[in-house]
């Protein structure tokens, strides 16, 4: 049982919204999902609707919240829906970008301490614009280099931890830990696992790093900051993930295995 509010706010990009309410976050969740799933949005995409259509992500607020949000055209209409503890709603416009930034506004949409300061080490040439919302802890920015998907930054309380989370992510590669690249150290080879260091302090091992292929041709790159107990992972088509490590990693411009 649900109760509903249909709203038709003053705003000509935003026609309609409409306001459920549930008895209890579980079946306001599973309608979320439910909706989400009819739009075919994936849950967590790559990208975040504050950058582009069809993406779902979580999301915050200035006051505490944290709830769920997906974006799509599938439709033939700008929809955005978003999850708040017992409450799902769906805003209907015109124009996607304005029908985002009314929904921003009006849930006064932010990033938390973790977040912003994980968005001020993304390093330069990586447009932060179309970086979002990952998790309390983490932030994701899409189409970050040619042929690179998602970037993502994640940080750990820890050294502990943030080992636990590279394991973790590294266990689907198959790779054993410690298998470094084979022949030329400067070609683009996968899989692997190894210690990492800077070109500008390279006897100082900066964290470690691993790289696979899946059976879809795409490369999966992550590797520890350790410095910064940061875990960062990357995934794009043919060399493009390890590339971007090489060029982009903490800054450094050049980085060796």
């Amino acid at each position: 049982m649900r109760a509903s509010l249909t709203c038709a706010p003053k705003k000509a990009a935003v026609s309609s919204v409409v306001f459920l309410g549930f008895k209890t976050t579980a079946l306001a969740a599973a309608y979320y999902a439910q909706q989400r799933r009819s739009h075919q949005i994936d849950q967590d995409t790559e990208t975040d609707c504050a950058a582009y259509d069809d993406s779902e992500s979580p999301y915050r607020t200035t006051d505490g919240v944290s709830g769920r949000v997906f974006c799509s055209t599938r439709k033939k209409a700008q929809l955005i829906a978003w999850l708040d503890n017992t409450t799902v709603a769906a805003a209907r416009g015109t124009d996607d970008v304005a029908v985002y930034k009314w929904w921003a506004r009006l849930v006064d949409r932010t990033m938390n301490a973790t977040q912003l300061a994980l968005l001020n080490q993304v390093p330069p040439g990586i447009d932060r614009t179309n970086c979002g919302d990952d998790g309390s802890d983490a932030i994701k920015c899409a189409d970050p280099a040619k042929d690179v998907y998602v970037v993502r930054y994640t940080k750990y309380q820890s050294p502990s931890a943030l080992t636990a989370a590279y394991s973790s992510a590294e266990a689907p590669s198959r790779v054993a830990m410690d298998s470094p690249p084979q022949g030329d150290p400067s070609s683009d080879q996968c899989s692997f696992e190894t210690t990492w260091s800077s070109e500008n302090a390279p006897d100082v091992t900066a964290g470690r790093i691993f790289c696979y292929q899946d059976q879809d041709a795409d490369y999966h790159v992550a590797w520890t900051i350790d410095g910064t107990t940061t875990l960062a992972r990357a995934t794009g088509k043919l060399h493009a993930a390890l590339q971007f490590f090489k060029n982009y990693a903490t800054s450094a411009q050049g980085v060796t295995t």
